[in-house]
């Protein structure tokens, strides 16, 4: 469907800013939490207060960088 559609940039980067965008807002119901919670010797709130603003800040930064790399090297 971004292959067809007149988007102005590559669709690479469409699924980058998508990634991107689901690292934003991790929860306890993401398997990947409970994964580095309980492999980190972590408790819930301990994980929520350094998980959850680490893969924001991931997810900011991938944001970030993707929206200048497709106005830098546009690909199109």
């Amino acid at each position: 469907m971004a292959q067809n559609a007149n988007l102005g940039f590559h669709p690479v980067y469409l699924c980058l800013a998508i990634g991107s965008g689901a690292k934003l807002i991790p929860w306890m119901n993401d398997a990947g939490f409970w994964i580095m919670c309980k492999t980190s010797n972590l408790t819930e709130q301990e994980a929520l207060k350094t998980i959850a603003p680490m893969q924001s800040l991931m997810g900011i930064t991938g944001l970030l960088l993707t929206m200048l790399a497709a106005q830098l090297f546009p690909l199109v």
